[in-house]
């Protein structure tokens, strides 16, 4: 068992603090990619040449012969990390729902005390390292490998941004003009009555990179916008956003061809039920470009249309539409007034300001010393940039049935999920997770 929540910190969470006390540098770093400076790269992993910059692909760092993940903890010293090590292993075993052995007793027996009482060289390694690296490069993750850290130069990474951004057709403007823009998203806050947050700033967009760059020879990224401090209290805006999702969820429940699943642990009853009706292939598939392709003007009209259409199905009578967000649990959000105190109210006209707010007027992010915007394509990271996406998906199952005809006839498996005949005497399931599709097949062809 590799899980252990002894200290908060890991590897990847030792060189992200350092590291991104740089990133919101005003004017392009340094190149440090020189003779002097090779030994500090080496220090942590093979160094490649990247457009005559030094580069770590990935971050290698071994500990007792084997290299350090990035999800690996890096526990410190003293029996009360060793007790929260001991407490969470135990709820681990707990928590799986399988027969197991494995007592407080016995799982304190398998972590030795003699080895938590020492000094934690290997955290104070990390961090050495970490502190060495992080003044030199950018450190990033790859998605679909998380356990995998990348080290690029500075200076590359910030041209590299500027770049990439640009041809995704991002508008500059010069970091003078922060002010201003505070102050007008300040101004249209104040005039709908929200929550404001007074330690609001501007999110970092930085780019994160594909794990298919370990299998191809250019370099494929992804911006993602870090929203640390939002300009609205954080509260309302999950609030808001588990309402979007709601909406999503009644939509998936009434719409019979749709085949989006809102978490990624409703995929299980779908594999789960493929030897129901006899698969025999699984396949994966890419949307490409859905968020560049799905625009802000067209999120709003799908969602008036979508919310309209759901009224009218469940023949919801109310002159206003409330979404009841409950406080402690998820699964008693519910479209309506709830009956109790531990109910947050968000008015269906709310939701579709802030939206429209979120996608048309707060779109700005900070990156290689300037301020970038784009309105023409759902921005990266926002609040309810995945709710946007999913819309699409799941209200074009309703309104583009031409489209859904040509996969064949519609008809269900045992557990309910959509299946479609083919013209060629085949039959195909879909399930769809953010920009993953997953497609059975069973057939001839």
């Amino acid at each position: 068992i590799r899980v252990v929540a002894s200290s908060p910190l890991n590897v990847r969470r030792a060189f992200e603090r350092l590291a991104n006390k740089h990133e919101k540098q005003t004017e392009r770093p340094a190149c440090r990619c020189t003779a002097h400076t090779l030994d500090q790269w080496q220090q942590c992993g093979t160094v490649v040449n990247v457009a005559g910059h030094y580069a770590l692909m990935p971050v290698h760092i071994e500990h007792q012969g084997a290299p350090l993940r990035a999800t690996d903890p890096l526990p410190c010293s003293g029996t009360r990390s060793r007790h929260q090590a001991v407490n969470s292993l135990a709820q681990l075993a707990h928590t799986l729902h399988i027969q197991h052995t494995y007592t407080p007793t016995s799982i304190a027996a398998l972590l030795p005390p003699e080895n938590w009482n020492r000094e934690p060289l290997l955290r104070h390694r990390v961090q050495n390292l970490a502190r060495s690296l992080s003044s030199m490069a950018c450190v990033r993750v790859a998605d679909k490998g998380s356990t995998m850290l990348f080290a690029f130069c500075r200076q590359w990474v910030w041209d590299e941004t500027a770049q990439f951004l640009l041809s995704e057709k991002y508008d500059p403007r010069p970091l003078s003009g922060n002010n201003n823009i505070q102050t007008a998203l300040h101004d249209i806050i104040k005039k709908n009555k929200w929550p404001v947050n007074t330690a609001r700033s501007l999110p970092l967009l930085y780019l994160l990179g594909k794990a298919k760059i370990l299998t191809k020879g250019c370099i494929l990224w992804r911006p993602i916008a870090a929203i640390v401090e939002p300009q609205l209290q954080r509260f309302f805006l999950r609030s808001a956003a588990r309402a979007f999702t709601l909406l999503l969820r009644l939509l998936t429940e009434e719409i019979c061809a749709s085949f989006l699943v809102l978490k990624i642990s409703d995929l299980h009853p779908w594999f789960h039920g493929l030897p129901d009706w006899g698969c025999e292939v699984i396949g994966e598939c890419d949307c490409s470009g859905q968020f560049n392709n799905v625009t802000p003007a067209s999120v709003m009209s799908d969602l008036g249309a979508s919310v309209k259409w759901l009224a009218a199905r469940r023949r919801w009578n109310a002159q206003e539409l409330v979404w009841s967000i409950h406080r402690d649990n998820k699964k008693l959000d519910r479209a309506g007034k709830g009956t109790s105190s531990r109910f947050h109210y968000i008015a269906h006209r709310d939701l579709e300001n802030l939206v429209y707010f979120s996608l048309l007027t707060d779109t700005y992010t900070q990156a290689s010393g300037q301020i970038w915007s784009r309105t023409g394509a759902i921005p990266m990271g926002g609040p309810f940039s995945a709710q946007s996406a999913d819309l699409r998906s799941v209200w074009g199952a309703k309104t583009r049935v031409d489209l859904m005809r040509r996969l064949g006839n519609l008809s269900f498996s045992p557990r309910g999920h959509p299946l479609w005949s083919t013209p060629r005497g085949n039959t195909i399931s879909l399930a769809q997770f953010r920009d993953n599709v997953v497609v059975g097949a069973r057939g001839p062809t």
